[in-house]
């Protein structure tokens, strides 16, 4: 038996239910199935924040260093040392990169550690076009005057390279 708020009193079964007290009285819930429904709530928080936690886990890419510069074509081809300034808010340097031999418009290329504060440094390298060659892909295209004569009858053409060689 409870008495409520109200001050009516209720006669309750004796089949081992809890009771709540709110705010308008007494409510009843079976054992069971007040456990069956915290222990779903239970699994909806636990795969929310268990996903959340998860994330946060997860290791974090190292701090670097960006910065884009622009080199002509033929130095795109032709690769080899160069030095670059770095501005970070750690430090202003000096740093000697090396330029891949055949480097894309647009590639990005890592440093380790060759930032100022020892940052990883990514360089996004930007080709300048050449008045005479253009890249396609891997291959090189030109265009080059050839007497008329010399096409129907054959001779030797000197066609000079990117690289100003004589081919």
């Amino acid at each position: 038996m409870i008495v409520d708020r109200t001050g009516l009193t209720k006669y309750l079964p004796d089949d081992h239910s809890e009771y709540v007290y709110g705010a308008s009285g007494a409510f009843m819930f079976q054992k069971e199935k007040h456990d069956k429904l915290f222990e779903r709530y239970n699994e909806i928080f636990e795969d929310i924040f268990s996903q959340v936690f998860r994330q946060q886990r997860q290791p974090q890419p190292p701090p670097e260093a960006r910065i884009s510069i622009a080199i002509d074509l033929a130095d795109s081809i032709r690769g080899g040392k160069r030095i670059i300034g770095v501005q970070t808010p750690l430090g202003t340097s000096n740093v000697e990169i090396d330029v891949p031999k055949g480097i894309v418009h647009g590639e990005n290329v890592r440093y380790p550690k060759a930032a100022p504060g020892g940052l990883d440094l990514v360089v996004n390298f930007r080709c300048r076009p050449h008045p005479q060659w253009q890249r396609n892909g891997m291959d090189m295209h030109t265009q080059i005057k050839v007497d008329f004569w010399t096409l129907i009858i054959g001779g030797d053409v000197t066609v000079i390279d990117i690289l100003r060689k004589k081919i």
